[in-house]
C-alpha cells in the first residue's frame, strides 16, 4: 500500500511537529527549516502532527485545523515529498478535511480499533467507531488517501491492557486500515517485536 506513496517499499517518514504558539510567519518559518533538514537527511516523505495541546477531547479547535492547513498549503509548495497528516489526539474529520485542501496523500489516526485511555494531563477515553472513519472518508470522495492506523501506541493505556497485538492488528485490518503503525512505550525506545500480553 505504501507503494502508492513512496518510491520505495520501506519509506521513512519523518515527523513535521507544528506546535501552535506564537507568531504565525515565525512558526512557517520553523516548518520550513525542519523540512529542509529532513530532506537534506534523505526523507522519503512527511507527517505533519499538532503536537503540544492542552487537550481535552478528541476535537482540535477552529484556529488549530486553520493554522495546520495553512502550514501544509505552503510547505506544499517547497517540497517534492509526499506528505500526510495526523490531527492529535483523535480529530480524524479534521484529518481528512484538511488531506482534501491540501493534497495529503495520507491520514494516520491514533487509535482505530483500541479503546485507549490518554496519558495526556487531561486524561480521558478516545474510543470510536471504525466504520464511522471509514463513511466519513468515503463521503469526502477521499478512497484514494491511504489510512495509517496506531495499534497500542505511545501516549495510551489500551483498555484492557492485556488485549493482544495480534487481535489489534487483525481488527485494524479487517476494518478498513491500509497501513499499521506499531510504535514503542516512549519515541526514542526500540519498538518491541512483541508486547507484553503475547
Amino acid at each position: 500500500m505504501t507503494n502508492k506513496i513512496f518510491r520505495t517499499s520501506k519509506p521513512i517518514v519523518a515527523m513535521v511537529h507544528l506546535q501552535y504558539k506564537g507568531n504565525l510567519n515565525q512558526l512557517l518559518e520553523e516548518s520550513f527549516r525542519s523540512i529542509e533538514r529532513l530532506e537534506r537527511g534523505g526523507v522519503d516523505g512527511l507527517l505533519f502532527e499538532n503536537w503540544g495541546g492542552d487537550y481535552t477531547d478528541r476535537f482540535v479547535t477552529q484556529e488549530v485545523r486553520e493554522y495546520v492547513t495553512t502550514v501544509m498549503r505552503e510547505a506544499s509548495k517547497r517540497t517534492k515529498l509526499p506528505y500526510g497528516i495526523n490531527i492529535l489526539p483523535l480529530d480524524y474529520e479534521s484529518d481528512f478535511d484538511i488531506a482534501k485542501q491540501t493534497g495529503a496523500k495520507f491520514v494516520q489516526i491514533d487509535t482505530f480499533v483500541d479503546r485507549v485511555k490518554t496519558d495526556y494531563r487531561n486524561k480521558f477515553v478516545l474510543d470510536i467507531l471504525p466504520q464511522e472513519v471509514i463513511s466519513y472518508r468515503k463521503r469526502l470522495n477521499l478512497n484514494d488517501v491511504v489510512l495509517f492506523t496506531n495499534i497500542q501506541t505511545k501516549h495510551y493505556t489500551t483498555i484492557p491492557p492485556n488485549k493482544k497485538l495480534e487481535t489489534s492488528a487483525i481488527q485494524a485490518v479487517r476494518n478498513g486500515a491500509d497501513v499499521l503503525v506499531v510504535t514503542g512505550k516512549r519515541t526514542g525506545k526500540k519498538t518491541p517485536k512483541k508486547n507484553s500480553s503475547e
